[in-house]
C-alpha cells in the first residue's frame, strides 16, 4: 500500500470513528487560575527550550550503538508524508464534542493547547541538552541544506512523534470520559495510537530519527496528552468503576465499591 493510501485510510478511519463513537467534552471544565498556571508553565517550558537551544553545541562524542539504530538515508517523500499524518490526527477533535457548544469547543481547544505546549517545551529542552546527529548525516547524498543546518544535531527526541502521541493521548483520554461502550473506547484509542505509531515509523524510515528518538517522544507525548485532560475532569475522577482514583486540592483518594 502506498504512503498516500495509508494516510488517506488512516484519516478516513479516525474520522469515521469520531462520527460514530465520539464525545466526552462535557465531562471537562476550564478553571481560570488553573489554566493560567498551565498555560504559563507550557509557555515557560517553550521559552526555556528556545534559550537552551540557542546555546547548544554540536555533539563531540558518538552515542552508544543502541542509540543510533536503525539508520536510513534521507527520503523527502516519506518525511513529507509524516507531516500530513501528524495533521490527519487532529481531524478527530470536532467529534470529541458532545454538542456543538462554544464552551465545550473552547475547553477542548484550551486543553489541547496546554498539552501541546507542555510537550513542545519539554521536547525542545531535551533536544538542546541531549544533542545527537540525525541518521541522514551518515550519508553523503543528503541534501547540502540539511547537512549545514543546526537542526542536523537535534535528533532526540522526535518532534513530529511527540506531537502525534500528544494528539492520540489527548483524544483517547477525552473520549474515555464519554458514555461509549468499553469496546468503542478501545477501538477509538487504538485507531488514534495506530496513527501516531505510523508517524513514528515514517520519521525513522525517512532518515530523520532513530528508534530511541521516537520511543522517547511517544512516552512524552502520551503523558502530556493524558495528564492535561485528567487535570480538567469534573471532580477530577481519573478512573471510574469498582476501583476509583480521584484528586482534589491537596489530597488524593483511592476508593473501592462492591
Amino acid at each position: 500500500m502506498s504512503i498516500k493510501k495509508i494516510i488517506l485510510t488512516s484519516a478516513v478511519l479516525i474520522l469515521a470513528a469520531g462520527q460514530l463513537f465520539a464525545g466526552g467534552s462535557s465531562r471537562f471544565r476550564l478553571e481560570k487560575n488553573k489554566d493560567i498556571l498551565l498555560l504559563a508553565a507550557g509557555g515557560g517550558t517553550i521559552l526555556t527550550g528556545m534559550v537552551l537551544k540557542s546555546f547548544s553545541l554540536e555533539p563531540r562524542t558518538e552515542p552508544a550503538a543502541w542509540l543510533t539504530w536503525p539508520v536510513f538515508p534521507y527520503n523527502k517523500d516519506i518525511a513529507d508524508a509524516s507531516n500530513y499524518l501528524v495533521a490527519a490526527g487532529v481531524v478527530v477533535f470536532p467529534f470529541l464534542l458532545d454538542s456543538w457548544d462554544w464552551h465545550e469547543a473552547a475547553t477542548i481547544g484550551v486543553m489541547y493547547g496546554e498539552a501541546l505546549s507542555l510537550t513542545w517545551g519539554i521536547k525542545e529542552s531535551l533536544k538542546a541538552v541531549f544533542t545527537k546527529y540525525r541518521p541522514y548525516t551518515s550519508f553523503s547524498d543528503t541534501p547540502a541544506d540539511l547537512l549545514s543546518s543546526a537542526d542536523r544535531y537535534f535528533s532526540f527526541p522526535s518532534g513530529h512523534t511527540s506531537v502525534a502521541f500528544t494528539t492520540a493521548g489527548f483524544a483517547t483520554a477525552v473520549f474515555a470520559a464519554s458514555d461509549a461502550s468499553p469496546g468503542m473506547k478501545y477501538l477509538f484509542g487504538g485507531i488514534n495510537f495506530a496513527l501516531a505509531a505510523g508517524v513514528a515509523s515514517l520519521r525513522v524510515t525517512s532518515g530523520e530519527h532513530y528508534f530511541v528518538d521516537v520511543a522517547a517522544a511517544a512516552l512524552l507525548g502520551t503523558a502530556s496528552g493524558i495528564l492535561i485532560p485528567a487535570l480538567h475532569r469534573l471532580s477530577n475522577r481519573l478512573v471510574k468503576g469498582p476501583v476509583a482514583f480521584s484528586i482534589t486540592p491537596g489530597t488524593a483518594e483511592l476508593s473501592f465499591s462492591y
